[in-house]
């Protein structure tokens, strides 16, 4: 929860490695769906207060780990959601941060979400 705070919490979090511990447990709970919610939210919160808090989320593969658990758990809305919640909050960045979602398969996964969707099949 600390997290969500403001700027400053933001801050304490990446310091003490929460960021490189949030993409280390998506990376080694794959199959965990609770993990992959959890990661996958923390990362983009903190992603969403934008400036170095996006790139700290991009340098420790935090892209990467979401589009792993976009495409481990398809069928789980809440995966889902925060998984592209936080591809969108990276891809609110510069063009080396929407490069980053592009070349990690955000785009793809996201276009792959919508077809299985039943109203699109």
């Amino acid at each position: 929860q600390i997290a969500n705070g403001d700027d400053l919490c933001k801050r304490a979090v990446v310091d003490a490695g929460g960021v490189s511990a949030a993409v280390s447990a998506l990376r080694q709970h794959p199959s965990d769906v609770n993990v992959q919610k959890a990661g996958c939210n923390v990362l983009g919160t903190i992603a969403a207060a934008g400036g170095a808090f996006r790139q700290e989320v991009v340098d420790a593969g935090g892209v990467a780990a979401a589009v792993a658990a976009l495409q481990q758990h398809p069928s789980d809305m809440k995966a889902q959601l925060h998984g592209f919640l936080l591809l969108l909050a990276v891809a609110e960045g510069d063009d080396a941060c929407k490069r980053a979602v592009v070349d990690a398969g955000g785009v793809a996964s996201f276009v792959a979400a919508v077809r299985a969707q039943p109203r699109n099949r």
